[in-house]
């Protein structure tokens, strides 16, 4: 059986523990006990959302984080962040969440194959593929040539050091 809530500080609102939203109150474009259709945003980050308004000012709420709030215990600490723990970010059933530190979701995210930090997908990345393996074509091991390099490409002698070493970018 689905359960609800009211969200705090959306009075006119309440979340299900099965990820859904409605509207408690009749506005002209929207009749009490109207579902939202939660949507994702974007592909690169596919958490679902729902647009809710209060005291006239419209805010985008991720659906996980008002299922969680509303579900799961309080807060447990600053900083807790909602993880999926089926890895399916689309899946905002209470069940599926649960609070965890950021480097936990990280590590989680990592184990579930969810995240690939390897390379240009990492968003640190400072060079391509090409540029790595162009820089270990041109290193001849002279002293003074890592920060010719570093400057060539716009990175730090340490970054040059690390794809030299293979401390970065050891996957080509």
């Amino acid at each position: 059986m689905e359960r609800w809530k009211e969200i705090p500080d959306f009075p006119d609102y309440a979340v299900s523990d099965h990820g859904r939203v409605k509207r408690l109150t009749s506005r002209t474009c929207a009749r009490a006990g109207s579902i939202l259709r939660a949507c994702a945003r974007s592909k690169d980050r596919p958490y679902l959302s729902v647009d809710l308004c209060a005291n006239g000012k419209r805010r985008t709420e991720m659906v996980h984080i008002l299922v969680a709030r509303a579900f799961l215990d309080p807060v447990p600490f600053a900083g807790a962040e909602v993880n999926h723990i089926d890895g399916d970010k689309t899946n905002p059933h209470f069940e599926n969440l649960e609070w965890v530190t950021s480097s936990g979701n990280s590590l989680h995210a990592y184990a579930a194959g969810l995240a690939d930090a390897k390379g240009e997908a990492n968003g640190q990345a400072k060079l391509t593929a090409a540029q790595v393996l162009e820089i270990r074509a041109l290193s001849s091991g002279r002293r003074g040539e890592q920060a010719a390099l570093a400057r060539q490409f716009g990175v730090t002698d340490s970054a040059i050091r690390s794809v030299l070493s293979r401390k970065t970018w050891s996957h080509i």
